[in-house]
């Protein structure tokens, strides 16, 4: 806000007075030359201290006094009228001194007057201007200090509804954690002091939160004793530690799954997970460590049950004299029964997830490769697959053997699984081979007999036909012997032949 600065005053210029004094001069002396009589020493004192006074400064009253000191003396040496006129010399030098000690006197006050006036003009306008600058200032400040005020007002409008919103948020975690079964907590390293834990500790280690506020121990006193010290060692490995943790060590522990047993309240036995996590500050201290607790005892049981039916599995899977084979429905090999592995001389991590065909048993030929190839193709689409086929072992022996491939579907109907087995025939084909070879033997004997018992026949009866022809008897007897002894010849070879194996 600007203030209204004074009107400045109008300075006379210093000639006025001397026109003044002119203009006084002559009218004197016009009263002079028609004989007036007029008191000049007064008149001449009174009109030049008001003259002096009205002029501005000292300049103006020596200038207004020179003027009336010439009028003096020439009043004083021209004698118009009565010489009381203008009075002796002596007078006239007295209101010739009077006039301008009084101009002199009164311009100096009016000059000092005058620079005061000006240095209270000049401090009114530095006033102004201080008063200008400050009032700037103040409303700049006022300015700021409103904003600052609107500011924090804002601030502090704000700052309630971020604690409305962060206690609505705690609320709502709050509400959260509660209802999770899972056990939530949060400890400080060094002192172990407990800085949060759910009301799902309750259902699970069959203690309040109370219980374990009252006891820091607690955590440690409720493992099962056979896993106490294991827990314990993973555990004070760092939340012991008030050193800086190295990067190798952040890595290794900066979260961790411990899974052990604890005992309830009620001395039941549960299996637990424990999800640790350590929070660090910026030199590496650990400052926190929080967790979750989560109960996986159903989890350990199931687990337990599949590793027992998977060592059932095994125990039937591996003790069959049979090869048996496990695939995915592309081929890739997922399981390998002891029978097949031992005939290979190879190991379970040797083989399994690599292409069935690609393994040890089926490079000794292309055909042999491709043979397993075409079957696996039928058996992923849906098909019982039988076929024979020869398989390779580790001395390099080669056992021929009969495939079956059956796909196995799951719930939808789709192709999860194929059983490959096979059995070794190689001693039934051979068995089959000495069969066979006894069977041709056979009718080659049977041949040969009908051949030679009908030979026999032919022979008995020429020699038959020829002693009706014959009259010596020498001759007769002789066919006759001959042709006996043939039938007795069949009759062997007949009871020979009854009698083979």
């Amino acid at each position: 806000m600007r203030l209204p600065s004074p009107l400045p005053r109008l300075q006379p210029p210093f000639w006025i007075g001397g026109v003044a004094v002119v203009g006084m001069i002559f009218w004197i002396e016009t009263l002079r030359q028609f004989g007036f009589v007029v008191p000049t020493p007064f008149i001449l004192l009174f009109f030049a201290v008001a003259l002096t006074a009205s002029i501005d400064g000292l300049l103006a009253g020596v200038t207004s006094a020179t003027v009336w000191a010439i009028y003096l003396i020439y009043a004083s040496a021209v004698h118009v009228g009565p010489p009381s006129l203008t009075g002796g010399s002596v007078e006239v030098s007295l209101g010739i001194l009077v006039v301008v000690l009084l101009a002199v006197r009164l311009g100096w006050i009016k000059d000092q007057n005058q620079k005061l006036i000006q240095k209270l003009r000049q401090a009114s306008l530095e006033l102004e201007r201080r008063i200008e600058q400050r009032t700037a200032e103040l409303l700049t400040t006022n300015s700021r200090l409103s904003k600052e005020i609107r500011g924090r007002i804002l601030a502090q409008e704000a700052l309630g509804k971020n604690e409305l919103a962060l206690q609505l948020s705690q609320n709502r975690l709050e509400s959260i954690l509660s209802s999770l079964e899972d056990v939530v907590w949060s400890v400080r390293p060094q002192t172990s002091r407990l800085l949060y834990l759910n009301s799902a500790v309750d259902s699970l280690y069959g203690y309040s939160i109370s219980d374990f506020l009252g006891n820091s121990n607690l955590w440690l006193e409720v493992i099962h004793p056979e896993d106490r010290e294991r827990v314990q060692q993973k555990r004070n490995f760092f939340s012991n530690n008030s050193l800086p943790l190295s990067p190798q060590s952040l890595l290794a522990i900066d979260t961790q799954d411990l899974e052990y047993r604890i005992v309830r309240s009620d001395g039941q036995v549960r299996w637990i997970r424990d999800h640790v996590q350590i929070h660090t500050d910026a030199h590496g201290i650990a400052i926190r460590i929080d967790g979750i607790v989560t109960d996986i005892t159903k989890a350990k049981q199931v687990e337990e049950a599949m590793a027992a039916s998977e060592r059932k599995f095994h125990a039937i899977f591996d003790q069959t004299s049979q090869f048996t084979w496990l695939l995915q429905p592309d081929g890739t090999l997922l399981e390998a029964n002891q029978t097949a592995l031992n005939f290979s001389g190879l190991t379970r991590s040797q083989i399994v997830g690599k292409p069935f065909w690609q393994i040890q048993w089926w490079t000794q030929s292309t055909q042999t490769e491709n043979s397993l190839k075409n079957a696996i193709a039928q058996a992923a689409n849906g098909e019982f697959v039988r076929y024979q086929g020869s398989v390779l072992g580790l001395q390099g022996q080669v056992i021929t053997m009969e495939f079956s491939v059956k796909p196995l579907r799951d719930e939808n109907g789709n192709i999860v699984l194929l059983i490959l087995e096979g059995q070794d025939i190689s001693d039934r084909i051979r068995a089959e081979a000495a069969t066979l070879e006894a069977q041709n033997k056979d009718i080659l004997l049977k041949e040969i007999h009908h051949r030679v018992k009908n030979n026999l026949q032919i022979v008995s009866g020429l020699l038959y036909l020829q002693s009706r022809y014959i009259d010596d008897e020498s001759i007769l007897d002789i066919l006759c012997e001959s042709r006996n002894r043939l039938q007795v010849m069949a009759l062997i070879h007949t009871v020979s032949h009854g009698l083979r194996p």
